[in-house]
């Protein structure tokens, strides 16, 4: 019996070549065979692709590759081109967050079996973003530049808002695997934790010893907000109306999806100190054009997409 196989949306080499084998035993092996891979070009992405042949061929399988250079639009295209063909496995890697991809959808309609795997960039990401919070409030990568120059002050910008996370309101946008991590190692400062996830219960919310609040309400009181809701048609956009609502001493993180700040905002707040400052790890533009006005603000920390790393 003919098995059509898409493993998603954030597998490693050993498990792809794992579940791989276990198909192809079930399966009385099927002979030809798709891997996407939804990733820019890299040393990593290479080895994989590597790995995925070499294990396929050891199996019998006649591999074919394709990688979408990280560009959503590029693999929907991709998997619309391996659906139409005679492949008897697909593999499909999508080594970050989520899954809200329209190729998911085809798939299944296709009969094709998704696996998830949710949370292999929990650890990492949720480390990295604390890591951007605490560079961000303390001024360390800004004191870091100053010391190259051989500027010895502590004359920033935020200055006045340079806090302690003991004691302050940290809201947590999105309270899935990442975010309910990052909530974990706030608690661990003794800050308070604020969630607002639309898709959790608040006793939910309540038994993991947070508090539930509305987007609104934690706008208005948080001393930090970490993003970490998925992209989707209703979490994209943070825009005027919650920036409105921020206190000028609120810094505004992101490690998860530039599309969840409304970017025109987010600049306005940023230029005009309308906010304390942001921490980017995702950006609307990628990589950065070198008129790209964060690049010359003094109040933000800028990061190269590497909260997965």
């Amino acid at each position: 019996m003919r098995k059509h196989v898409l493993f998603g949306v954030a597998m490693t080499l050993a498990a792809v070549t794992a579940m791989g084998s276990t198909v192809y035993a079930e399966d009385g092996g099927s002979k030809k065979i798709a891997v996407l891979r939804n990733m820019t070009s890299s040393d990593h992405t290479t080895q994989f692709f590597a790995g995925a042949v070499d294990e396929g061929e050891k199996l019998g399988y006649t591999v074919d590759t394709f990688m979408s250079d990280g560009d959503d639009v590029k693999m929907q295209n991709l998997m619309d081109q391996a659906l139409n063909q005679d492949y008897d496995i697909w593999i499909v890697s999508h080594a970050n967050e989520g899954y809200q991809f329209d190729y998911l959808s085809k798939a299944v309609e296709k009969g094709i079996k998704v696996v998830n795997a949710p949370g292999r960039l929990a650890v990492p990401v949720s480390e990295f973003t604390v890591g951007l919070i605490i560079s961000e409030i303390k001024n360390i990568a800004r004191s870091h530049q100053r010391m190259q120059k051989h500027i010895f002050d502590n004359d920033f910008p935020n200055a006045p808002y340079s806090v302690n996370l003991k004691g302050k309101n940290i809201g947590i946008i999105g309270c899935g695997a990442v975010g309910k991590r990052v909530a974990q190692i706030m608690k661990a400062f003794e800050a308070n934790v604020l969630v607002y996830d639309s898709y959790m219960a608040d006793e939910k919310i309540k038994e993991m010893g947070y508090t539930p609040v509305g987007l609104d309400e934690l706008c208005s009181v948080a001393d930090v907000i970490s993003m970490h809701y998925r992209l989707t048609e209703e979490s994209k956009g943070l825009g005027k109306e919650q920036f409105a609502k921020m206190k000028k001493s609120c810094f505004l993180i992101n490690a998860a999806r530039a599309g969840l700040i409304e970017e025109e905002c987010l600049m306005d707040a940023l230029v005009n100190h309308k906010i304390a400052g942001a921490g980017l790890d995702v950006f609307h533009e990628e990589p950065l054009s070198e008129d790209n006005l964060l690049l010359s603000l003094d109040n933000v920390t800028i990061t190269n997409h590497m909260a997965g790393h």
